[in-house]
């Protein structure tokens, strides 16, 4: 599988294609990125932090109301982390970021 490139510049929509989408936050961006070919479908997740303190953050997805979430990493200015999950259904999903246990972002839906 082929890590998605991610994009620094992310539309006022948010909807970067069918299957990418992203929200601009205050030190960074997320992004959800769905795909698929001849192995099958994938959900990939990612932030890429620009800016401010070190924090705690795990990415997951929602889809059909149930969220699905990788593990906690730690992050600091100037990282990516990425989660992705493959198989996964393909159909629409939501990016989400929740920080330090108290914080939850969401990108707009993407297809697939």
């Amino acid at each position: 599988m082929v890590k998605p490139m991610v994009d620094t510049s992310c539309p006022s929509s948010g909807k970067i294609s069918v299957g990418d989408t992203c929200t601009v936050l205050t030190n960074g961006t997320l992004y959800d990125h769905n795909g698929g070919g001849n192995l099958g479908t994938y959900v990939w997740i990612t932030y890429g932090k620009s800016g401010g303190s070190t924090l705690s953050l795990k990415l997951g997805y929602e889809h059909s109301g149930t969220n699905t979430w990788g593990a906690w990493q730690t992050m600091s200015a100037g990282n990516q982390y990425s989660s992705y999950w493959y198989p996964a259904t393909c159909g629409s999903t939501i990016g989400l970021m929740y920080q330090d246990s108290s914080h939850m972002w969401q990108t707009p839906m993407a297809g697939c």
